[in-house]
């Protein structure tokens, strides 16, 4: 079902205001969602992906003060947008526009874990909306501010890229239909769209998961057409730090492990336990550990986490017990696009916490080891490492191959699984 676009609302408990605001957005011809809100107003539905809220302070009509005043918008902002709604600027158009720092001031202290937090937060006088011209020069004002507007621009040529891929795709469709049919175009549509997900990731698995199929078969298309849109000037400001010698840090609170973790990590309980990639539980039991991979549990540990000398038992037992053994399958791609019969091949991981990196000694750790960018899973910053000492092959049915964690990109798994190529494939030289 197609959903509205709910990118810019207006809310209101007033009809006039919100037509002279609605007439404003028509005039830059720009979709503006308008809701008339009353205290005690039961909203249909949440609006997600909004980016711009205007919202009127007084929602309940009369003169009140404080608590009176300030409770029913909060209730307005939790009802109509989401906490995970994204970024967005809320902008206060009231007759009231001296009491939004008041208003801010009890959010903080009361409700701020219940709204979700605006980029920006602006006002604008509502005696300007008696005057079309002035409110249209405020509402401008408005979409320039700062990072909203290069976040609007990227967020409206990824649309752009979107509507273009379909545009040529549907240039590309044979259709011998007479103007008003679509019977010929209809059944050329599936024939494409199936040959093309065949294509992308093979006849076998196109037919086991066509929806997933067709995303990797569109996903080139719509990264070219995303490449050939032009970023204005806005792009300009937030990027003037590249213009300039000194060397670009993240800020000391960015969280570098959540943005490898968008990239690389892919949550989902839906992919089969033979997926390239994969990464899964490994449940293999310390008494099972020398029969399965001829190696005592200790060991492998110590290959894993091999402490300096000097690292003290009280700090090393609870990093230990911090760690989760895992394994990811990593099949040759071919075999895997092809789906040829085959035993999935594992290779032995572990997810350790970031702070053990510091006081590893590097010096003994094998070449056989592989150390993923670091992560943040479950809250927790933390690495996966691999060692490609120990590899398994499993059945999707062996009970030593737990629940599905989530899936690593496909970028990262060649990475591993290059690695894993040039380690077996090493050559040894005699020298003297």
């Amino acid at each position: 079902m197609i959903k509205p676009d709910c990118k810019i609302i207006a809310v209101d408990n007033d009809n006039v205001e919100i037509d002279r605001i609605r007439a404003a957005f028509n005039e830059l011809g720009i979709l503006c969602h308008t809701v008339l809100y009353n205290i005690g107003d039961e909203v249909r539905m949440q609006y997600t992906g909004i980016r711009i809220a205007f919202f009127d302070i007084n929602l309940s009509g009369g003169n009140p003060k404080g608590a009176n005043l300030y409770n029913v918008v909060c209730n307005a902002l939790k009802t109509i947008i989401p906490l995970d709604n994204g970024p967005y600027a809320l902008i206060f158009w009231s007759l009231h526009a001296n009491e939004v720092e008041e208003l801010k001031t009890y959010i903080r202290d009361r409700e701020q874990a219940y709204i979700a937090r605006p980029l920006v937060i602006d006002t604008i006088d509502k005696t300007k909306s008696t005057n079309p011209e002035a409110l249209i020069e405020e509402i401008k004002r408005v979409l320039s501010k700062g990072s909203l507007e290069t976040l609007l621009d990227f967020e409206d040529k990824a649309q752009k890229a979107a509507s273009d891929t379909l545009r040529s795709i549907f240039s590309l469709i044979p259709n011998n239909d007479l103007w008003g049919e679509h019977a010929d175009f209809e059944e050329n549509y599936g024939k494409v769209l199936s040959k093309m997900a065949i294509d992308a990731v093979g006849d076998k698995h196109a037919r086991k998961e066509p929806k997933e199929s067709i995303k990797s078969a569109i996903l080139p298309i719509f990264e070219h057409n995303l490449k050939k849109t032009f970023f204005d000037s806005s792009w300009d400001n937030p990027l003037s730090l590249l213009g300039k010698p000194e060397k670009i840090n993240y800020p000391e609170n960015f969280n570098i492990g959540k943005l490898n973790t968008v990239y690389h990590i892919h949550k989902s309980n839906d992919f089969p336990k033979n997926t390239r990639g994969v990464v899964a539980e490994c449940k293999i039991s310390d008494d099972q550990c020398k029969k399965a991979l001829n190696v005592k549990s200790s060991q492998i540990l110590n290959d894993f986490i091999p402490f300096k000398k000097d690292v003290k038992p009280n700090v090393k037992k609870p990093l230990r017990e911090k760690t989760e053994c895992v394994l990811i399958e990593i099949s040759a791609s071919c075999d895997y696009a092809q789906e040829k019969t085959r035993i999935p091949k594992y290779i032995l991981g572990l997810i350790y916490p970031f702070e053990a990196e510091e006081l590893i000694d590097l010096k003994i750790r094998p070449d056989s080891f592989f150390k993923t960018p670091i992560f943040s899973i479950n809250d927790q910053l933390c690495y996966i490492g691999f060692n490609f000492k120990y590899v398994l092959g499993l059945d999707m049915s062996d009970e030593r191959l737990g629940e599905i964690k989530f899936c690593l990109s496909e970028s990262l798994t060649n990475q591993i699984s290059n690695r894993y190529a040039n380690y077996t494939s090493r050559i040894g030289i005699v020298s003297y």
